[in-house]
């Protein structure tokens, strides 16, 4: 009986402890941070996905690694595989560049602060920082020399354009 009693009392106490310890978890015992690590990667994986869909490559075998790319990025993918599916999208984003030269990733100010905006030409050029896609930092090779930029501004003129949030307007203006 007493050993009953003290293995429900352990049943009861572990999810406490985990959750005091920072290791919240839901009812089936899956980690939610991990959750919430695998979902965000999700995200920027699918992302990275759609701006090389819109872009042409500076060599034609690239086109071949997109592919394959989309093909091993389909299904339930674990968080180290997500992050070489993100590494690997960083090789082919830096060699990509938008199919139309006027279009521009929008980046708010908190996303580019928070550093999670990229787009394709973008390459990874600071690496004490894990950046958007866990390659480091990025920046932009301009063609006509080998300086790097930055990749996201705010005054136009890159792949990605960096905006302030008030500015935009409600859907309720737009659709009047």
């Amino acid at each position: 009986m007493k050993l009953v009693i003290l293995s429900l009392m352990f049943l009861i106490a572990m999810p406490m402890f985990a959750a005091s310890n920072g290791q919240e978890t839901t009812a089936k015992g899956i980690n939610t941070q991990e959750a919430r690590i695998k979902a965000e990667l999700e995200k920027r994986l699918n992302t990275a996905i759609i701006y090389l869909l819109a872009s042409n490559f500076n060599d034609p075998s690239y086109l071949a690694k997109y592919k394959s790319l989309v093909k091993d990025s389909e299904g339930d993918l674990s968080v180290k595989a997500l992050r070489k599916a993100l590494n690997d999208a960083s090789v082919l984003l830096e060699n990509a560049r938008f199919i139309n030269p006027r279009q521009a990733v929008l980046c708010s100010r908190e996303d580019f602060q928070n550093g999670v905006c990229f787009a394709p030409s973008c390459t990874p050029c600071i690496f004490d920082k894990p950046g958007p896609l866990g390659t480091g930092l990025l920046c932009r090779k301009e063609e006509s020399s080998e300086q790097l930029q930055a990749c996201c501004v705010s005054d136009g003129g890159a792949p990605c354009e960096v905006f302030d949030d008030h500015s935009r307007l409600k859907n309720s203006e737009l659709f009047e």
